[in-house]
C-alpha cells in the first residue's frame, strides 16, 4: 500500500481537538454539526487528502485475540478458582 503524505494544508490548534469546544472545532473544519458537508466539499476533500482509509493490514484474527484472552493469566486464576474452590 502507498504510504499517505501529510499536507500542508492540516490544520494546527491551539490544544488537541478533544479538549476544544464543538463550535470551535466545526468552524475550523469549515462544517455543521447538523448538516455536515456538502457532496461537493466532500468530494474536493477527498481529491485534495485523499480516502479516509487507514494504512496497513487488516485487524488481528478473532482466533487469535480468542486464544490471547484465553491464555491471559488473570482469567486463568479465575476461570481455575470458580471450578476449583478447593484449590483455594
Amino acid at each position: 500500500m502507498a504510504t499517505r503524505e501529510r499536507h500542508t494544508s492540516e490544520l494546527q490548534y491551539d490544544a488537541h481537538p478533544f479538549k476544544l469546544s464543538i463550535e470551535h472545532v466545526t468552524s475550523q473544519l469549515e462544517t455543521s454539526v447538523i448538516t455536515g458537508l456538502t457532496k461537493s466539499v466532500a468530494e474536493s476533500r477527498r481529491t485534495t487528502h485523499g480516502e479516509n482509509k487507514l494504512a496497513g493490514q487488516a485487524g488481528a484474527k478473532w482466533y487469535s485475540v480468542l486464544l490471547k484472552q484465553i491464555s491471559n493469566a488473570m482469567i486463568l486464576v479465575s476461570v481455575k478458582r470458580q471450578h476449583m474452590p478447593w484449590a483455594y
